[in-house]
């Protein structure tokens, strides 16, 4: 188990997390994380080699922690890439005198290779020792489900953990399924066999393959910490220090820990309405409306027929739903367990594909598309999860962990599984700028959107200068660029929203250079029905909650939460239960009172107090494992209102 310490950050100097992120030392020759990954050898060596020639030892450095090549998590010890890491850190070594940067990468490039293979030698070599090949994959399914059911029931044995730890447990054992199955069905390639019986000695080794999953779930994210964070990894005395106190990785749990208030506010008000005010029995609640719902609350998508991969997206969200009613009936039909042997189909639903195509029918899902969705919930490489995608399949026999798929989240898991495999998913928040031309009017501000094709002489070519929302507030024009991205879930996650950030203040740089032509900006002014404003200021505008870690210099980030509660007067609410009691408590009276106005609108995208208080939440959390070496990772955490008491809304 992993030993766990918890430290307060104290008093946070929130002035101090607004640093300007801005692109990196080289400017605009900056590739995003995406495309650094997507490079061959050839590309990523010429890409380093221009950095190099150009005196930007940095940068290259920087570029080869970024493109996966450093690190090896499957435990050979060396890099990903060990041959190409070799030849650039090379090249490199000859074109640059100081050597004491180069060592220190290099030393932490080793260090970060060595504790993934002390990981592997200690924790899953050791799994294989012991347990027969054909058997590991079966028993270690039937292990998932068991230890599931056993901290759902809050029987775990482990008694040093508090019901706020198991439930954090039992997310971490559910998001590591993915990095197991990974391991097992595409690394080991291992197979189900649905006829046999294992031994209980097998279940019990197999339990091991969980608990180090959660481990490595730690280890993945001290590596992207590194890669993308720039998180020293230190060995003094033959201990491994790894301290997370980037600002940056401060922002993308601020951002989350907001995104999960809002959600829990919105659908416990949502509950509480159904049950008390329309006499909605809680237990047959349509949690397939419920999906629904909050694919528009969260995700501004009020179209259900529109389709990923030809298959509308209702049908995939009543499919997550009828799984996760299946695995409710599943559970609550008591197997006869057979003494000292386990069976795969006692413990897990197994089916053929035939089966699925019979029940998703009967619920009403066209037959033409049924194929489809099951492709679609099929574990695959690009999977992240069982949650995304919770179909094992082996020919014609398809395992699902009942366990797994209590009670899932519909809606977003239909994107997260979407946007893990690389679907076309460009129609999400169609509705978003809608939605905020709508919250502008219900004010009497006038907005508009402009979208223009320009024939460019010297290449030949057209460029395209489209904005999303134009609005005049007093005496500032605003230019709004709306974007909707999935909110991040990892330090990964945010690193990519912080590249797509970055690439759109380009492109609204762009066009709002061209709106503020003199020709543009009379045509503007005619459309809005004002006079020439005395200020132009420039918004990035997304549904990700803001966590003012990441600013662009002359653009203002925000989010929907702070812009919709701005322009209806609704500030932010403090929400705590004390002694059965729920208090509620207004936060930040003055951004709020009296006449909607660009200084006052200003003022709050500038001082954004409610990252101040949600910082004020956020802790410090000492982790501390062993497998042959000490390892102490501290990292950030915080506690949601379902495992405090504590919580936002607006």
């Amino acid at each position: 188990m992993i030993g766990i310490y918890l430290v307060s950050l104290g008093s946070i100097d929130v002035r101090s997390i607004f640093l300007v992120y801005s692109r990196e030392v080289w400017g605009d020759n900056l590739l995003s994380i995406r495309d650094l990954e997507k490079m061959n050898s050839d590309e990523l060596r010429e890409y380093v080699k221009y950095f190099v020639e150009n005196k930007n030892t940095k940068g290259a450095i920087s570029i080869i922690r970024k493109s996966s090549i450093c690190i090896c998590e499957y435990g050979t010890g060396k890099a990903k890439d060990y041959k190409l890491y070799k030849e650039l850190m090379g090249y490199i070594k000859s074109n640059y005198n100081d050597i004491d940067e180069i060592s220190e990468f290099e030393k932490e490039v080793k260090t970060l290779n060595k504790i993934f293979k002390l990981f592997n030698e200690n924790r899953i070599r050791k799994i294989e020792r012991e347990m027969k090949d054909e058997y590991e994959l079966n028993a270690y399914l039937i292990s998932l489900e068991l230890n599931l059911r056993e901290m759902y029931s809050n029987t775990l044995k482990d008694n040093r953990l508090t019901s706020d730890e198991k439930l954090n447990l039992e997310d971490a054992i559910k998001v590591s399924t993915g990095n197991v199955l990974s391991y097992l069905v595409d690394f080991k390639k291992c197979k189900v066999n649905t006829d046999c019986f294992i031994e209980e000695k097998y279940i019990q080794m197999a339990e091991a393959h969980i608990f180090a999953a959660t481990e490595k779930n730690f280890l993945r994210n001290t590596k992207d910490l590194w890669c993308y964070y720039d998180v020293k990894v230190r060995e003094i005395d033959n201990v491994i220090y790894i301290k997370n106190n980037s600002l940056l990785a401060l922002g993308k749990n601020i951002s989350q820990l907001t995104f999960l208030d809002m959600r829990t506010a919105k659908m416990s008000a949502y509950l509480l309405k159904q049950v008390y005010l329309n006499n909605v029995n809680l237990d047959v609640l349509d949690t397939e409306e419920l999906s629904k719902k909050f694919l528009f609350e969260d995700l501004f998508i009020d179209n259900l027929s529109t389709e990923i991969k030809s298959v509308p997206i209702e049908y995939y969200i009543r499919a997550y739903s009828i799984i996760s009613k299946k695995a409710e009936e599943f559970i609550g039909d008591i197997k006869r367990i057979r003494l000292g042997f386990y069976k795969l189909e006692d413990f897990c639903m197994v089916k053929c594909k035939r089966d699925w195509s019979i029940i998703f029918e009967e619920a009403g899902i066209p037959i033409k598309y049924i194929d489809g969705i099951i492709k679609f919930l099929t574990f695959n490489k690009k999977s992240r999860d069982l949650m995304d995608s919770p179909f094992l399949c082996f020919g014609d026999k398809v395992i699902t962990v009942p366990s797994v798929v209590l009670g899932i989240d519909s809606s977003r898991t239909t994107l997260l599984n979407a946007a893990a495999k690389n679907l076309d998913i460009r129609f999400k928040g169609d509705y978003l700028e809608d939605y905020i031309h709508a919250i502008l009017k219900s004010v009497d501000i006038k907005v508009t959107k402009f979208k223009r094709t320009v024939n460019q002489k010297e290449t030949k070519s057209k460029d395209t200068f489209e904005c999303d929302a134009i609005f005049k507030m007093d005496d500032t024009l605003y230019f709004l660029e709306i974007k909707h991205w999935f909110v991040p879930i990892n330090y990964r996650d945010f690193s990519l929203y912080k590249d797509e950030l970055e690439e759109t203040d380009i492109q609204l740089n762009r066009i709002v250079k061209h709106y503020t032509q003199e020709k543009q900006m009379k045509e503007i002014m005619v459309k809005l029905n004002c006079s020439k404003p005395k200020k132009v200021r420039k918004i990035i505008l997304t549904n990700i909650p803001y966590s003012g870690t990441i600013k662009i210099e002359g653009t203002i980030i925000t989010d929907t939460v702070i812009f919709e509660g701005y322009f209806k007067r609704r500030p932010p609410n403090k929400i705590k239960f004390n002694k059965e009691e729920l208090q509620i408590e207004n936060l930040n009276h003055k951004y709020y009172k009296g006449k909607i106005n660009s200084e006052q609108f200003e003022a709050l995208l500038r001082d954004m107090p409610l990252v101040s208080y949600q910082a004020s939440r956020i802790y410090s959390r000492e982790y501390k494992m062993n497998f042959g070496i000490n390892i102490n990772i501290e990292d950030y955490f915080f506690e949601t209102f379902i495992h405090s008491n504590e919580s936002v809304t607006m």
